[in-house]
């Protein structure tokens, strides 16, 4: 079956009234955005315009097949039904197919203000880009800029809007699992009104599902993912995002470098035993202790000791404790 034919089986059935055939009227693609951390194999991202409003263009780059398809139309299917301050917002999807080739896209707003070197984009709100590059650094700041420590205040901010943002996916009925939580899945504004300098919004929803659906995809970067997603069963509850959140504080505290010891590309399944065996990153010394028992308590090895994000959020809220 030729690709335009698995389209029209798979895709106009979910999609054909939220989505747009034969290139979306009012999006113009760009170049593509160096700056932004790919997760899907099969994606491509590039900057673009939608309705005069910049944004980011997620486009299928590999050959389509039903797998893609289907895994494109759950993720639009779920991703426009979510609609919170904390999350990125999601603006529309579409694809295209006749003489051209076909391709599929999904759009949200642009929240990286550098690309391409020393380019700036400007959009309707001040913003200061992706959580990685402002953890790890950023090469194509102008100068470029060198990783550097991250103020505790600022990783609690971070941590709260990233709270905030889970509990309302848990919330759902039935709840809705990230299961990607990392720096390159968080999307930060300057805001001057936080004492660390900082708001951040929940993207990547790349790999996100909902628990009616919960068996385990063969996902890339082990560093974030619980243990209990290794299991043979694949079956895994709300608490994976929570063992995520974790390492996602130990990611900011310690400059992206989470696991130096397994940071060879052939020290995946290692690391996976590891992690199983209950081996968890060291956390600097000069962490607060408050802080340091938040993440203990997340990436407990058994997911139902793991708090919900409802207690974690309501930790976050009382900030002096978690920074003595």
């Amino acid at each position: 079956m030729n690709v335009n034919d698995l389209i029209q089986e798979e895709i106009v059935p979910a999609l054909g009234t939220v989505a747009v055939n034969n290139q979306m009227p009012h999006y113009e693609m760009r170049r593509p955005a160096t700056n932004v951390v790919v997760h899907e194999p099969w994606q491509q991202i590039f900057l673009g315009e939608f309705y005069g409003a910049l944004v980011q263009i997620h486009v299928i780059s590999t050959e389509i097949n039903r797998r893609i398809l289907q895994s494109f139309a759950s993720a639009v299917i779920m991703y426009r039904s979510l609609n919170f301050p904390y999350i990125l917002m999601f603006q529309g999807a579409g694809w295209s197919t006749g003489d051209e080739a076909p391709a599929m896209y999904v759009i949200v707003p642009l929240i990286a203000h550098y690309v391409l070197g020393c380019s700036v984009m400007a959009t309707e709100v001040t913003n200061a880009g992706c959580l990685h590059s402002l953890v790890e650094g950023n090469p194509y700041a102008n100068p470029p800029r060198a990783p550097a420590p991250m103020p505790y205040e600022r990783v609690i901010d971070i941590l709260h809007d990233v709270a905030s943002a889970m509990c309302f996916l848990h919330a759902q009925n039935p709840p809705v699992l990230h299961r990607n939580l990392r720096a390159s899945s968080i999307h930060l504004t300057h805001d001057q009104t936080r004492t660390g300098g900082y708001s951040a919004k929940v993207g990547g929803f790349e790999w996100s599902r909902q628990l009616v659906d919960r068996y385990m995809t063969v996902m890339q970067g082990r560093v974030h993912l619980a243990p209990e997603m290794s299991n043979d069963d694949g079956a895994y509850s709300t608490a994976v995002d929570v063992y995520s959140f974790a390492m996602l504080g130990i990611e900011m505290i310690s400059q992206g470098v989470v696991y130096p010891e397994f940071a060879a590309p052939n020290q995946a399944h290692r690391l996976a035993m590891a992690v199983m065996g209950g081996h968890r990153p060291a956390i600097p010394a000069s962490c607060p202790a408050g802080l340091r028992n938040l993440i203990v308590r997340c990436w407990d090895s058994v997911p139902e000791n793991r708090p919900s994000f409802p207690e974690i959020l309501d930790l976050l809220d009382h900030r002096d404790t978690l920074l003595a």
